[in-house]
């Protein structure tokens, strides 16, 4: 199924008033795109960043062979040959992208099949650090738009999306070291004093886990979205 704007906003809205008792009755409208007991929530998904896509693609399917990759995916990536012999170092094999880098395989001898085991990056990301600017990234963009000609409410929130399990890639802590990071971030944005209004709430959804950052505090609460949450999503 093709998600659509309205898709991430009835998600967004289900989550909260599940997750949140001061999420009661919302309503989806528009600048914001959610609206309810005197709080205006406004949702966006996390800017994709093609290194922060590939880097995904890598932790999801690393030591699969190529013929169970989703090679659509690939392609659309930019990586759209098969594997071919690496010419300086004949044991691996390689799929090129002069963006992205470099996908690396070893020829399994058992199966005589390509497996997945490296990716070498261009610029040698560090997936934390893309995935704080992807959200820092949709936060600015999203104050611009809250300063111009949106409805302001007592109570004005963010929502950022983003279609990651984020306990799959991560351990707790350095999901703790990351939102520590995005929060002074995020902090210094708001120091500059550039815009009139602020977001007072921000809401980071992964899949399975919603992150609560207070701009006022400066602090983060954390839960978990669990199979019963998904559950009682797909029953409304």
């Amino acid at each position: 199924m093709k998600k659509d704007t309205k898709y991430y906003e009835s998600f967004c809205k289900k989550i909260l008033e599940i997750k949140y008792n001061k999420f009661i009755n919302l309503e989806i409208k528009d600048r914001p795109d959610i609206v309810g007991n005197n709080i205006g929530i406004e949702v966006t998904r996390a800017i994709k960043m093609d290194d922060a896509h590939i880097l995904s693609f890598f932790n999801k399917y690393k030591d699969l062979f190529y013929e169970d990759l989703p090679i659509k995916e690939l392609q659309s990536m930019g990586f759209n040959t098969a594997p071919k012999v690496n010419e300086s170092n004949q044991v691996f094999y390689s799929q090129r992208n002069n963006k992205l880098g470099e996908l690396v395989y070893i020829l399994d001898k058992k199966t005589n099949k390509f497996k997945l085991s490296a990716y070498l990056s261009k610029s040698e990301p560090d997936f934390v650090s893309l995935l704080i600017k992807s959200i820092i990234t949709s936060i600015e963009m999203k104050l611009i738009k809250l300063n111009k000609n949106y409805d302001y409410f007592e109570e004005n929130d963010l929502a950022i999306i983003l279609d990651e399990q984020i306990n799959y890639f991560f351990s707790k802590d350095i999901i703790a070291c990351l939102f520590e990071k995005l929060i002074m971030k995020i902090k210094e944005i708001y120091q500059l004093s550039k815009y009139k209004f602020y977001f007072h709430y921000i809401y980071v959804i992964f899949l399975d886990e919603i992150i609560e950052i207070s701009t006022k505090e400066w602090l983060y609460k954390s839960q978990d979205i669990t199979q019963h949450d998904w559950n009682v999503l797909q029953l409304n």
